[in-house]
């Protein structure tokens, strides 16, 4: 990767400045956040964010993914970033980032002075390339899970998807979703998960949260049954005993 960015001396008095795993992050969005305003689809990306998730941030800090969802919440809690998520994507923006990284005008003739701009745009359109062919299988089903579980899961059948939400219901199938990508991406590369539909439906079947709300379901279910049986006897019933009195008539 090509260019620079700015750091100033202060940050040696950032308050997670002795922290290795916050300062790695936080450089890393650094870098990659760009100099010049983009458009993704109908977003416009301006200068000091970067779209972005936690995978690909795994991938450039070689942090884990639930060490980066602990930051960007501590990141946040101190306004050093804010943080728009979407169904699709994530757009992390630094605070103040133009107080110490916009460029001067370069002056006429000194063609290193464009180059930082250029270098930016490329690595732009290189993130945005790459999370075009990382997103939207599962589509909207999933619309209300975090863009980096989507894609997590992206590759689940929507006949899959849609039996879990009948038979969980989306508050619950999200909470165990968020459990299982959790677990799963806290064990090394080559021990994660390879089919993930099989891997979170064995989790659901195992998890007594899912299992309470699916009993709860269940008596739910039987009991509408019961009454709409119930009902329709008494219905009969009274149909019947109209008929006997107007055959008496």
């Amino acid at each position: 990767m090509e260019g620079w960015v700015k750091i100033h001396r202060q940050l040696m008095n950032w308050r997670w400045w002795d922290s290795d795993k916050h300062l790695r992050l936080f450089i890393t969005l650094l870098i990659k956040a760009n100099h010049s305003e983009t458009q993704w689809r109908k977003t416009t990306i301006k200068p000091g964010s970067l779209l972005t998730g936690r995978k690909q941030l795994s991938k450039w800090s070689g942090l884990s993914e639930r060490q980066i969802r602990t930051i960007l919440r501590d990141f946040e809690a101190t306004s050093e970033v804010t943080i728009k998520t979407t169904s699709k994507f994530s757009i992390i923006t630094l605070l103040n980032w133009h107080m110490y990284q916009d460029q001067e005008k370069a002056r006429p003739g000194k063609r290193p002075g464009k180059r930082p701009t250029s270098d930016q745009q490329v690595t732009t359109s290189k993130n945005v390339k790459e999370w075009k062919e990382v997103y939207g299988t599962c589509g909207d089903l999933l619309s209300f899970l975090d863009p980096e579980i989507q894609t997590w899961v992206s590759k689940v059948t929507k006949p899959t998807v849609k039996r879990w939400l009948s038979k969980y219901g989306q508050e619950v199938l999200q909470s165990e979703i968020e459990k299982a990508y959790d677990w799963d991406s806290g064990l090394p590369t080559s021990k994660r998960k390879k089919k993930i539909g099989q891997f979170v439906s064995n989790w659901l079947e195992k998890s007594r949260n899912a299992q309470v709300h699916l009993q709860e379901k269940q008596r739910s279910d039987c009991l509408s049954s019961l009454e709409a049986s119930f009902k329709e006897i008494n219905e009969n019933e009274n149909e019947g005993i109209l008929l006997s009195l107007r055959g008496r008539e």
